[in-house]
């Protein structure tokens, strides 16, 4: 949903846009693998003598829900601040689709 409108930039921007040369590249492949080879030590060193407990399904689905319950707090939020730009008058289904687009457009 990031690139349904149009742009902003400025072509002059576009033009000057490339992939960073060799002198960026290399050291961000680095720490990157770094980075996964300590937390795979690191998981390994803390979990080695650990039992793993035995968790039900319903306690393992309670991040998602607050996950979802908070993604929805945001959107009637936004929802509720923006909601004087859009005319009531209209059918619900525009008014859905126009609410959706620009919460992820704006």
């Amino acid at each position: 949903l990031t690139f349904i409108t149009n742009t902003n930039s400025k072509k002059e921007v576009f033009m000057g846009v490339h992939e960073p040369s060799l002198n960026i590249t290399i050291p961000l492949v680095l720490l990157a693998f770094g980075s996964i080879l300590v937390g795979y030590w690191a998981k390994e060193i803390i979990l080695s003598n650990v039992v793993a407990p035995i968790v039900t399904s319903g306690v393992k689905i309670i991040p998602l829900l607050f996950s979802l319950s908070g993604g929805l707090l945001a959107f009637v939020i936004y929802d509720s601040s923006m909601a004087y730009t859009v005319f009531k008058s209209q059918s619900i289904f525009i008014y859905i689709y126009h609410s959706v687009y620009t919460f992820f457009n704006s």
